[in-house]
């Protein structure tokens, strides 16, 4: 295989670059689950959460990702969201031969060409990949956490008067985002989601099932709060996305649509809920207080680009 002229990279000898396609997302899959079983004590990623990200109109897969090979074998590789974030793995058999440095350099010289100034990665703590970016000079800006409800703890039960929960309709789909996109926004240098890409992840991937969003509405029916799940893989329900419009908080709307979203998972044969927080919520305490526990945790850090 031919290192492909469109990527400036430098790779150690024997291997060779390209851009992912569409039929990249197993093998890519498949590489990043190995790495995440032996740094994070888990795999978390899915081929549906892959592939709906690829999917994403304001991704160019051509220009922001790399597949690294030895023969026709995939050994490491990575993406560039819009948001100049990047996951990026290299397989653990292939680690120590410089191919992580040479990954990192070609994120943030792929990030600065196109205009942006920091690229960022969230990372197991105590990691090869934390011990990488922190000697690169990378900046922590904050922890994220993967908790679980075990399939023997009950799940939240019970709606706060004056609201109603059910499945989002179609039409609703824009207040959906509204209320994810005006929550998360609250953080510190987070950089919003169009619809369109939020869409394509939420709505459109492959195992896309209209129990998959949750929501609250007020007396007015104005949707007000949103679970979203994503992955239905084993026996896990994972929730990715829960959202309060701010003058509603405060009122158990939270719990209670993790209680249903949960509930729903348990009556399709996943007994198991999960969900990712971080340090800028400030919602770790709630879900602890829920039964749930922190199964691996993480540190987003951040890089200048070039």
């Amino acid at each position: 295989m031919d290192a492909s002229p469109t990527l400036d990279i430098a790779l150690p000898e024997g291997l060779a670059a390209r851009p992912f396609t569409a039929a990249d997302v197993s093998p890519f899959v498949t590489l990043v689950r190995a790495t995440e079983a032996l740094d994070a004590g888990e795999a978390l990623i899915e081929d549906a959460d892959v592939s709906a990200e690829w999917r994403g109109p304001s991704l160019d897969l051509a220009r922001r990702s790399i597949g690294v090979y030895r023969g026709e074998t995939l050994v490491a590789g990575g993406f560039l969201r819009p948001s100049d974030t990047g996951l990026l793995a290299v397989h653990p058999d292939h680690r120590g031969q410089g191919i992580g440095t040479a990954l990192l350099a070609w994120a943030r010289r792929t990030v600065a060409r196109d205009g942006g100034t920091t690229h960022g990665q969230s990372v197991p703590v105590g990691s090869t990949a934390e011990e990488l970016l922190v000697d690169a000079g990378g900046r922590a800006t904050y922890d994220a956490w993967i908790l679980e409800l075990p399939a023997d703890s009950p799940v939240p039960t019970g709606v706060p008067s004056g609201y109603e929960l059910g499945l989002a309709r179609a039409e609703e789909l824009p207040d959906v985002h509204r209320v994810v996109e005006t929550a998360f926004g609250e953080w510190e240098g987070r950089r919003p989601v169009g619809y369109e890409d939020w869409r394509a992840f939420f709505v459109e991937r492959d195992d896309a099932a209209p129990w998959h969003l949750q929501v609250a509405r007020d007396g007015s029916g104005q949707v007000v709060g949103v679970a979203i799940v994503t992955g239905a893989e084993g026996d896990v329900a994972f929730v990715h996305e829960l959202a309060v419009d701010r003058e509603h908080r405060g009122r158990g709307l939270g719990a209670a649509l993790l209680g249903v979203a949960y509930a729903a998972g348990r009556e399709r044969g996943l007994p198991v809920g999960q969900l990712s927080t971080d340090s800028r919520t400030g919602a770790l305490g709630l879900y602890e207080h829920i039964g749930m526990h922190v199964t691996s945790t993480w540190r987003h850090l951040e890089l200048d680009a070039g």
